[in-house]
């Protein structure tokens, strides 16, 4: 172990060691043993590593809800010379990112061939070269480098989820409405606006700078069947507000009981009405709990649900295991067909009245 990360190690397990124990049961397990896989350079061959990095990463994701990125930063880069683990390098060069060096996180993932490697990559080397903004798909997006994980696929060419797309399309019919709970910069919201233009899109979308760039995406795009009400709002059962993460990757901000930053509240009953067609749901976990908070009314309006249900490891705590695929034989829904996705499926339903 090298003295820098040493240092940082027993600093940082000194001052937050206990919040982080109780932020790990908030993300779902990460002191588990670590990921490896054929771009993992390195071994962790000293017993100490393997807990120590594990507590490294736990106060890696406690430092970034509490928008302590520099501090963050100085963690993945003390897990990543212990582990030599793709997972530190690719959250190092995304944090890098979103601190404007971006000359650093070119630097860093350049000749790296681990998938998310190559998206930040082509995220930062845009930015460094001035590009603002791509267009995939007849659609216009921005670039912002907060969003790396879908950026990186639009700067490759590739729309982002075209299959959920084209699941949600097929329940629409013009002058029916789609509510998009998770709308994030707004690739399902623009995709079914732009088909549907007698139809109105109610985007849901909390986190600030995907908030703000779902707007000028849909000015990009020349727009104006889309409904922002929901939009700067987390969707919650009741409508009360929320607390939500600070992340380095807006992609992957939720609700959270540690620090973070509040948002208004709306709920998808208010949302909700005769014309309403599909309602998708990727809340970060909450899916279910939203679901339970209008059943009455999904069922009643015959509204087609697609939401994520997340299974195994590929969930990585972002929701409870297969939570979605319990629920559904509670209720007896109707499944109307399901796609694959990396970390479980997305499900299409109907709830009976």
């Amino acid at each position: 172990m090298t003295p820098e990360a040493l240092w940082y190690v027993l600093s940082w397990r000194e001052q937050l060691n206990g919040r982080a124990l109780d932020c790990n049961q908030e993300v779902g397990g990460f002191n588990s043993p670590l990921p490896r896989n054929n771009q993992t350079r390195g071994q962790m061959t000293h017993p100490f590593h393997q807990p120590v990095v594990a507590t490294l990463m736990n106060q890696m994701l406690l430092l970034e809800n509490m928008g302590r990125f520099e501090e963050a930063i100085k963690t993945t880069r003390a897990a990543f010379l212990l582990s030599e683990n793709i997972l530190f390098l690719n959250e190092t060069a995304s944090l890098m990112i979103m601190l404007g060096d971006r000359a650093g996180a070119v630097s860093l993932t350049r000749d790296q061939k681990h998938p998310c490697s190559v998206k930040i990559h082509a995220v930062a080397a845009a930015l460094l070269a001035g590009q603002s903004k791509v267009t995939v798909g007849g659609l216009t997006f921005q670039i912002t480098g907060r969003n790396w994980e879908l950026e990186g696929e639009w700067l490759a060419g590739k729309p982002y989820e075209p299959e959920e797309t084209e699941l949600i399309a097929s329940f629409m019919a013009n002058g029916r409405d789609f509510i998009d709970v998770g709308a994030n910069a707004g690739c399902h919201t623009m995709a079914i606006a732009k088909r549907f233009p007698q139809s109105t899109v109610f985007p849901v979308e909390p986190e600030p700078t995907m908030a703000r760039t779902l707007a000028a995406n849909a000015e990009l795009n020349g727009l104006t069947n889309i409904d922002f009400r929901g939009v700067g709002k987390a969707c919650t059962p009741l409508g009360e507000p929320a607390s939500l993460q600070f992340r380095s990757s807006a992609s992957s901000t939720r609700e959270t009981k540690y620090g973070g930053f509040p948002v208004p509240g709306v709920s998808l009953r208010e949302l909700l009405s005769e014309k309403t067609a599909v309602v998708k749901l990727d809340a970060e976990g909450a899916e279910v709990n939203i679901i339970r908070s209008c059943e009455k009314e999904l069922a009643d309006l015959g509204v087609v649900v697609v939401a994520e249900d997340l299974l195994g490891e590929g969930a990585r705590g972002v929701c409870e295991d297969g939570a979605l695929g319990k629920y559904l034989p509670e209720v007896d829904a109707g499944v109307l067909c399901s796609i694959p996705m990396h970390a479980g499926r997305n499900v299409a339903f109907r709830l009976k009245k």
